[in-house]
């Protein structure tokens, strides 16, 4: 894959997507645009009318969106990209809601969202729902991103155990998703960069097959984005691939001026 040059800086992206070993259709999407530095990953809620138009809007609607909030907005202006990523999510959240309501086939749909957005040195992460972002940094992978999962919530009020919660009643339950029925917002964090970072964003059915160890594993044997997402797709289908399985990997190259390009 090509190197593209961004506004600030160099960037690498690969994306994979699977149907799984289960499910008749593919309700994850995702868009992989280095040149404009984003990478979107959204998964339809199972179960839920529509995921797949859910999360197919999400993601070929918010590049134009987010490029539409953010022009004319400094670099520098880490707190303005970060206000105006998070307006556009809420937007787009109201704008999936409204959809539901054209048809009744239509009623309910939803989808979760996570996003990276590269300026100036920077990673833009945000995300609604448990899909996930994890940083890649040397011999380290960190995960950047809190489910946002009603056994998530369980598990940070201590009212249920790690054990408990590989088979509760309300695994899968989302406490925050696009297209809810009340206002909900997204969580934001900023990412400082250095050159060869690499971000995996991905949905559960990924982390729901993969433990950790294994995703760290993968992320630091496999130096090539492309391959590094077709292991992982792959290790989640040996695994049981209950959902469907979607990867996408960015590397962040730095300036020009970094890597001699």
């Amino acid at each position: 894959m090509n190197d593209l040059t961004i506004p600030s800086g160099i960037l690498r992206a690969a994306g994979l997507t699977d149907v799984g070993n289960v499910r008749g259709r593919n309700e994850d999407a995702f868009v992989v645009l280095p040149g404009r530095g984003l990478v979107i990953v959204s998964d339809g809620l199972g179960g839920h009318a529509a995921g797949d138009i859910a999360s197919r809007h999400v993601v070929e609607a918010l590049p134009q969106m987010i490029d539409h909030a953010l022009a004319g907005i400094c670099l520098s202006d880490s707190e303005a990209y970060t206000e105006r990523i998070r307006d556009t999510l809420i937007e787009v959240s109201r704008d999936v809601r409204d959809r539901g309501r054209v048809r009744p086939e239509w009623e309910g749909m939803g989808a979760t969202v996570v996003l990276a957005l590269f300026r100036n040195h920077k990673a833009y992460i945000a995300h609604m729902g448990d899909s996930r972002a994890y940083l890649h940094r040397g011999s380290e992978v960190e995960l950047l991103t809190e489910d946002h999962s009603v056994v998530r919530i369980l598990l940070r009020e201590g009212e249920i155990t790690e054990e408990d919660a590989i088979d509760h009643p309300a695994r899968g339950m989302l406490s925050n998703y696009v297209g809810m029925n009340f206002e909900v917002y997204p969580d934001l964090k900023t990412v400082e960069l250095m050159p060869g970072d690499r971000l995996l964003l991905c949905t559960d059915g990924l982390t729901d097959e993969l433990a950790y160890p294994e995703i760290r594993r993968i992320m630091i044997e496999n130096k090539q984005i492309e391959q590094a997402c077709q292991v992982l797709i792959g290790r989640a289908k040996e695994g049981g691939a209950r959902d469907n399985i979607t990867a996408v990997v960015a590397e962040w190259l730095g300036n020009p001026s970094d890597s001699g390009i």
